[in-house]
């Protein structure tokens, strides 16, 4: 089964999850749709005529996201004016006759509020307003299945300004199914404790499920600075992007480097 990274999941366009939810798609959102897969100047032409066809600008705005805002300051404005919006329509809305389309906009908020945690946590003096992104939503199982945050936030854990903000027993909910979940506990549990046997268990776990992640982190030149789009359990791209998100975390840990090193050399 092939997994979105949290990168993944912002690749996906406003619009596009309504197609998901099996919404209609307004004129705008075809014009929007048919932009995408545009060359040359057509994806603006497309673009700016779809201003005329609909009366919101999610989608305009996530185009400028993705294809043109390069500074901290122009993605969360766009980012930030989008969820102001969302809020608005939510209001609009009458949730008992719209239920799927309260679930899409549900959807689209959530996903925005952690594509701002994600922007906040790239810069290390913002790192705190990050964790109060992500403590929004610690009640919300559904979605935080879908695109496991939980995980996510577990392998910074070591990291966080603010961990007591943080449900414990919520951020561990994850099971124990895929090296990106286990990598993440058992470097958890050995920061805690590092006689822990959990850690030892869950850490020879992490190591049989995908034993391409050692080799990354235990050099730090080798931990990957961008995140794919999506990963293979047990394969390269999973390794990569448990590297990308937790690279600096097992570093930090006293004694994780040493250890993980360890247990890598005698298996």
């Amino acid at each position: 089964m092939i997994y979105k990274t949290m990168e993944g999941w912002f690749a996906v366009y406003p619009y596009q999850y309504r197609e998901i939810f099996k919404l209609p798609l307004d004129k705008n959102h075809e014009m929007i749709d048919e932009a995408l897969d545009a060359k040359g100047k057509k994806p603006l032409e497309l673009l700016l005529r779809s201003i005329y066809k609909g009366d919101d600008l999610l989608d305009l705005r996530y185009y400028y996201l993705q294809n043109f805002a390069k500074t901290y300051a122009e993605k969360t404005l766009c980012l930030n004016t989008n969820i102001v919006d969302l809020n608005y329509i939510c209001e609009e809305i009458d949730i008992e006759d719209n239920e799927t389309e309260n679930r899409w906009l549900l959807l689209v908020m959530f996903l925005h509020i952690c594509y701002v945690g994600e922007i906040e946590w790239s810069i290390p003096e913002h790192r705190q307003h990050a964790e109060e992104m992500w403590s929004i939503y610690q009640t919300d199982d559904g979605m935080i299945d879908m695109v496991q945050l939980r995980s996510v936030i577990l392998h910074r854990y070591p990291l966080l300004a603010q961990p007591e903000k943080l449900d414990t027993e919520w951020l561990l909910k994850d099971p124990e199914e895929i090296a990106f979940q286990t990598y993440a506990k058992a470097l958890y549990y050995f920061a805690q404790d590092p006689a822990s046997e959990k850690a030892q268990s869950l850490l020879e776990q992490s190591i049989q499920l995908n034993p391409l992640v050692p080799p990354l982190l235990l050099q730090k030149k080798r931990i990957p600075k961008k995140p794919s789009l999506e990963f293979d359990p047990g394969k390269k791209s999973e390794a990569e992007y448990i590297a990308y998100l937790a690279g600096e975390s097992w570093w930090a840990v006293e004694g994780a480097i040493h250890w993980l090193k360890k247990n890598t050399s005698s298996t």
